[in-house]
């Protein structure tokens, strides 16, 4: 998949559910309403904050409430886990590809992530836990060589007969293998799991997991006019790219809680510039470690990047995934900064507040946009301000 952001491809579910109005297609599009109506009755009455504004309590109010709405969607439409299992939300922390493997590290509960927990994001298959050391537990995506095969199917329109299959993979690429019908589906037709409990498969039905395509179809946004070819081996690309995530959903035991490591630092005075990086008065015999978040009063500051024993360094550029935009109007576009991810047709605008997120904070206010140009936009920080105090939060 082109790098677009988790729009594009969600989007393109919505409007093939649109159509056909069944399914756990409908029930995605229906998951993309908060973050789509939120922001006009929450946001309007509170102003643009101008660039490099302290935090006030009102921009608490809308960071707060923007990313609780953000993390409703990112639950999806109903909490889907095993009987005996809950959802817990998990940053995450990289995605690493290579020819053969699709992996992504998340941080999760010590001792809560059973091996096989399913990882979601609104609705839509991420991957499988395959493996967890350290709080961190490390997710293999579709198309990576360990992912176990799936049971799905796709539906061309609520009369049709479903069309079973198995979703395999070979050197990193999503294969749909042993099809129940040739016949040739139409392009870009939208796939998910199934449900095959009685072979003893207990992975969830109806979560949606790509589109089928030709080999030379992938770099096509809506696939060949005609419908792909029944002597074609076909390949599925996921509708999320995992490379846009910020958060998921993961499987845990119920007596699982996640408690990020909190440790109170002080800024270390210097000459040079705050825009860029900071240095702290902590270390890692303080618990500090590289990936740390810096925040304060309701603003995040930065993150560690360097770690020594008795002091760090934070960088204070953009974190990966997702952020929130929201606008002078109240309304609320979660994106990237590149304009890859920007939905079609909108454009942030100097000035629009731009927030993120932690499990145990809840919203955080980044700063404002700056510098919009054809590539993204920028972000002018928060100010550090006067007060050097600083809580250094694990993420």
């Amino acid at each position: 998949m082109k790098s677009g952001g988790i729009w594009t491809p969600v989007v393109l579910a919505a409007c093939v559910a649109s159509v056909a109005g069944w399914g756990p297609i409908r029930r995605a599009e229906q998951a993309l309403g908060p973050m789509l109506s939120i922001g006009e009755a929450l946001f309007a009455p509170l102003a643009h904050a101008p660039a490099g504004t302290e935090v006030v309590d009102d921009h608490r109010r809308e960071a707060d409430l923007a990313w609780a709405s953000y993390v409703e969607a990112v639950r999806g439409p109903g909490e889907v886990c095993l009987p005996g299992r809950k959802v817990a939300l998990a940053p995450v922390l990289s995605v690493a590809t290579t020819e053969r493997r699709r992996r992504m590290k998340i941080a999760v509960p010590a001792d809560g992530v059973p091996d096989g927990a399913l990882v979601t994001h609104r609705g839509a298959f991420v991957g499988l836990v395959v493996d967890v050391e350290d709080r961190i537990a490390e997710v293999a995506l579709i198309g990576d060589e360990d992912l176990r095969p799936l049971a799905a199917e796709w539906q061309t329109a609520p009369s049709a007969r479903p069309v079973h299959f198995l979703l395999g993979s070979e050197k990193g690429t999503a294969l749909v293998e042993s099809r129940s019908s040739t016949v040739a589906p139409p392009a870009g037709q939208v796939a998910w799991t199934r449900s095959v409990a009685a072979l003893g498969d207990d992975l969830p039905p109806g979560l949606l997991l790509g589109r089928v395509v030709k080999p030379d179809e992938q770099d096509l946004p809506g696939g060949a006019a005609e419908g792909l070819g029944a002597t074609r081996e076909l390949e599925l690309e996921p509708l999320i790219a995992a490379d846009d995530l910020g958060i998921v959903t993961v499987e845990v035991l119920p007596s699982a809680e996640r408690e990020a490591r909190t440790v109170s630092a002080l800024r270390v005075v210097t000459s040079g510039s705050e825009t860029t990086s900071v240095r702290l008065d902590v270390g890692s015999r303080h618990g500090v470690e590289q990936g740390c978040w810096v925040v304060r009063d309701g603003a995040w500051l930065g993150r560690v990047a360097v770690v020594g024993w008795t002091s760090s360094i934070v960088e204070r550029e953009v974190p990966r995934g997702t952020l929130l935009v929201i606008g002078a109007g109240g309304s609320v576009v979660p994106c990237r900064t590149e304009a890859a991810s920007w939905p079609e047709g909108w454009v942030p605008q100097v000035g629009d507040r731009v927030v993120t997120g932690h499990g145990r904070l809840g919203g955080l206010l980044m700063g404002t946009v700056k510098d919009v140009t054809q590539a993204g936009f920028d972000v002018e920080p928060v100010v550090w301000g006067t007060d050097r105090t600083v809580t250094v939060v694990e993420r």
